[in-house]
């Protein structure tokens, strides 16, 4: 009976190290169909409708897909994606992407380069939502 336990501990400790924490793993091999994030640098200077280039870089991180990201710098390159068209829909006004904010939609190509966005967070409350289809 302890062989039987120990066999059956091992089995599943085993399997457990197969999947690392923290990531998603797709049955079948089926991906989803719009990317779940995508790589940002934190500018604190550029972006249009100003310019189409960032200065001034501070640091580099994900936003995922579909969330509301509470900003605070005045500008953000945000990685195209290659297989589909996004959007960075920039709250004015507001940290939590209140009703009562200020919105503005900025369309993001499909493509590989990165797209600089002026969020006016140097001025303001600023949070975004980074959503592809």
């Amino acid at each position: 009976m302890r062989t039987l336990i120990t066999l059956a501990v091992l089995a599943l400790s085993s399997s457990a190290l197969a999947f690392p924490p923290g990531r998603h793993y797709f049955s079948g091999g089926v991906h989803p169909p719009y990317p779940s994030h995508t790589n940002v640098s934190y500018y604190y200077i550029g972006g249009w409708p100003v310019s189409d280039s960032c200065l001034k870089h501070d640091s580099d991180g994900t936003i995922e897909a579909s969330v509301c990201t509470p900003l605070k710098y005045a500008s953000v390159g945000i990685w195209e994606v290659p297989h589909n068209n996004c959007t960075l829909t920039v709250y004015e006004g507001s940290k939590t992407c209140g009703r009562n904010a200020t919105k503005e939609v900025h369309k993001i190509p499909r493509g590989n380069s990165v797209i600089c966005a002026s969020t006016g967070a140097a001025l303001q409350d600023v949070s975004v939502v980074w959503a592809c289809r």
